[in-house]
């Protein structure tokens, strides 16, 4: 299938992009709990570096989401939807996850079971990113696609707001159980407009040219595609995991971690959406992501400076958090904009943008555990530079992948 054929939804864009911002808004939670929120409430219990480290690995259903990928494309009610079969049920089970959570005290005892109960959460909301991204590459056509991924970056951040940010200041203000309630409810709030959307037919191709894993990348210039996914935003997660354990253990309280977190860097990585949505369309995707790049090789280097000089005063600290999320909303929304528009081209985007996603994501979960070992053998100052040769490499892929298209 070519989804360029489908239609727009009778509803309008619109309601697309509202539906879209619902979802993608608490599939960020997940990974704002594993990558941020659960590691620094880790380690202000007094949990060593070394386990900390092995956090990420909460996330590994999104590295893996590719293999069951086929399930979501071929397989789904025709009364229901395609797309609602996958996303109504899987976002109750989030909602679950997330009131189970709540009546667990966290502490060293509880932090293995914890930890199980984010992995879980985690395969639902990567199993619903599945269905939500077809949907995505189904639906925005033309420039409309370019919006769609700001819609998608910029409200899959604000869930890591909610799922970092909002839990670290919650705890303190709210508690843990008034926090994680609260989250779930929002999960259930989120469905509604999914409930409620007439799904239009799926595509009559795809019944007789099912998505297979083998076909994702054995396309032309796929591998140079999967280059560009996975060094275009590895570094600017390796610095994104390092800067909350820097200010825990530079005496920050929660509350100011918190606010750092989610306005210092998440909403800048917001802002950096919407900052590259228009370079896209005024120049091109590829300026847009060299230009993110270039800033994220500018962070790397200032974080160096402020950790190895020990001045991490508040102005230097805010100057270089806000830059670092500026470079990762740039380059998230470039680097989708041309793997959803490759795989869009394809008969199965769905599967295909999963498992770009996927190994996106294992870049991630690595980068985030070889940056967290080097700075507890090295220094956090050494640990900020692997985004310097990490960018250098995505520039190549970049020039690679524009010279084939």
């Amino acid at each position: 299938m070519n989804t360029q054929t489908l239609t727009q939804p009778r509803q309008g864009i619109s309601q697309l992009y509202i539906m879209l911002a619902c979802l993608y808004l608490v599939q960020g939670i997940p990974l704002g709990l594993a990558f941020q929120a659960f590691p620094t409430l880790l380690r202000h219990e007094g949990l060593s570096l070394d386990l900390i480290a092995l956090t990420p690995i909460a996330a590994l259903p999104w590295v893996l989401k590719v293999f069951w990928a086929p399930l979501i494309d071929n397989y789904w009610s025709v009364r229901v939807g395609r797309r609602r079969s996958w996303i109504i049920p899987l976002q109750i089970l989030s909602a679950i996850c997330l009131f189970l959570i709540a009546s667990i005290e966290l502490n060293a005892h509880s932090a293995v079971i914890v930890l199980s109960i984010i992995s879980l959460l985690a395969l639902f909301s990567s199993t619903q990113d599945i269905a939500t991204d077809g949907l995505t590459a189904e639906r925005a056509k033309g420039s409309k696609l370019g919006q769609a991924n700001s819609v998608q970056v910029a409200f899959f951040m604000a869930g890591m707001i909610v799922g970092s940010s909002g839990v670290l200041i919650g705890e303190e203000y709210l508690g843990h159980f008034n926090t994680f309630m609260a989250i779930g409810v929002l999960q259930i709030l989120c469905v509604l407009p999914v409930v409620f959307w007439r799904e239009p037919e799926p595509n009559r191709e795809d019944l007789v040219n099912p998505g297979k894993i083998r076909k994702v990348f054995s396309r032309p210039y796929s591998l140079h595609m999967l280059g560009l996914a996975l060094f275009t935003t590895m570094g600017g997660a390796g610095l994104f995991g390092l800067i909350k354990l820097i200010l825990v253990d530079s005496g920050w309280s929660m509350t100011q971690i918190g606010f750092i977190s989610g306005l210092g860097h998440n909403l800048m990585v917001i802002a950096g959406c919407i900052i590259v949505t228009p370079l896209i369309q005024a120049s091109s995707v590829w300026r847009a992501q060299t230009l993110g790049l270039m800033v994220l090789i500018l962070s790397g280097v200032g974080w160096y400076v402020i950790c190895s000089h020990g001045y991490l005063e508040p102005w230097a600290v805010w100057t270089m958090t806000i830059l670092t999320g500026l470079s990762i909303g740039m380059n998230t929304v470039a680097a989708y904009t041309l793997v959803m528009g490759f795989a869009r081209t394809g008969t199965q985007p769905a599967v295909d943008i999963a498992g770009y996603q996927a190994s996106q994501t294992l870049s991630h979960t690595l980068i985030g555990m070889i940056a967290i070992g080097l700075a507890s053998v090295t220094s956090y100052a050494s640990a900020s530079l692997l985004a310097i040769p990490i960018s250098i490499i995505a520039l190549w892929f970049v020039y690679r992948c524009k010279q084939v298209n």
